[in-house]
């Protein structure tokens, strides 16, 4: 790291462990410092409110750690700072769950978190939250052992790229907020990958999403987009919908999944484009009052004998056009006469019991199909 050239204007200060506390180091730093960790554990809460530089001199993140237990281990409360090749870890696993202690709290400003480990038994792992605090996190690992890996709240912003987020039962939440997360591997949380509430701007673009318990990506309201990501073998849904989101799943490839791969409802209107879906059971299921369109879209599933490309259900009406949906006992199922489908320009050939199937009562419109005899 050419850190000293990058910051060849600053003071530097170097700190080893076991001298002065960390803390009281950051503390007594004028603004404009460039703090060097020399490889070692430092113990306690570190609150940056002034422009500080805190960077690892060892080789690697693991080599500089900073440790705190039953507080905050590090919080971000300035309009700019850099953390760098450091491992930071946050052991509150008894501590009170409402004091939301965290390995990393960003509160205010804009600071840049490169090439950091960071992990504990915490609540949050990494929380950024508030109007206007917008972090670039980059090329870091979050290991988030306790509930939630990072949180992004309170119309917080932020740019997370190359990183990789694995190891809580959600490892990413966005409540209310609108970042852009990108280029992410996001893997084996206990129940989801990312949960997104209520989020009108959010983008997920070009992550891997994989090998989480119950889900890869959910969405409550809002409107994000989701663009060009991979998500797979993630153990009941692949992508879910609901509470009367309006999002946007682009040029995605969408697999596995039980009882969908896909599944859209309460009054949810997606719009779903050029993705490639394949399914075990159900492609994508519409519930509930739901909506949406599906455009330029590959459908398949692995299971001709027990399973549908798209099945409408519970006062349902998607719009499906230019679509291929393919080798499933149904291309196509309208299960209940208050549900209806409008299908244009689709190849609904290859599958085993037919194009569709069609409750007695609904409606189904159809044009310009290339169906199954």
């Amino acid at each position: 790291m050419n850190i000293l050239k990058e910051y060849e204007s600053w003071s530097v200060i170097h700190v080893r462990p076991g001298k002065e506390p960390l803390s009281e180091v950051v503390a007594n730093a004028p603004a404009k410092t460039l703090i060097l960790l020399e490889p070692g554990t430092y113990y306690g809460s570190i609150l940056l409110n002034k422009m500080i530089a805190l960077v690892g001199a060892g080789s690697s993140p693991e080599d500089s750690r900073i440790i705190a237990n039953n507080c905050d281990c590090l919080k971000i409360e300035t309009s700019a700072a850099l953390l760098r090749n450091l491992t930071l870890e946050c052991n509150a696993k008894n501590s009170n769950p409402y004091l939301n202690y965290s390995a990393l709290k960003i509160r205010k400003g804009k600071p840049v978190i490169k090439e950091c480990y960071i992990t504990g038994e915490s609540p949050f792992c990494v929380w950024v939250a508030g109007r206007g605090v917008d972090p670039s996190i980059s090329k870091t690992e979050i290991n988030g052992l306790g509930s939630t890996g990072m949180v992004i709240s309170e119309n917080a912003k932020g740019k997370i790229e190359n990183c990789d987020i694995h190891g809580s039962s959600d490892n990413v939440f966005i409540h209310h907020s609108n970042p852009t997360i990108r280029k992410c591997k996001i893997h084996d949380g206990k129940v989801s990958g990312i949960r997104i509430s209520e989020s009108k701007g959010s983008l997920i673009e070009s992550c891997d999403i994989w090998s989480n318990g119950f889900l890869g990506i959910s969405v409550q309201g809002g409107s994000p987009t989701i663009r060009n990501c991979k998500i797979y073998e993630n153990r009941f849904l692949g992508v879910e919908i609901k509470e009367s989101a309006k999002c946007k799943i682009e040029e995605c490839q969408i697999s596995g999944g039980f009882p969908s791969t896909v599944h859209v409802l309460i009054n949810s209107a997606p719009k779903i484009k050029r993705c490639k879906i394949h399914g075990t059971s159900i492609g994508i299921c519409f519930f509930a009052g739901s909506s949406g369109i599906i455009e330029s879209c590959e459908i398949s599933n692995n299971n001709c004998d027990a399973s549908t490309g798209v099945e409408i259900i519970s006062g349902s009406h998607p719009k499906i056009r230019n679509c291929r949906i393919n080798c499933s006992e149904f291309a196509i199922s309208i299960s209940d006469h208050l549900s209806s489908a409008t299908v244009i320009k689709c190849d609904l050939t290859g599958n085993k019991k037919g194009s569709w199937h069609i409750a007695d009562g609904a409606r189904f419109t159809s044009k310009r199909n290339e169906e199954t005899a």
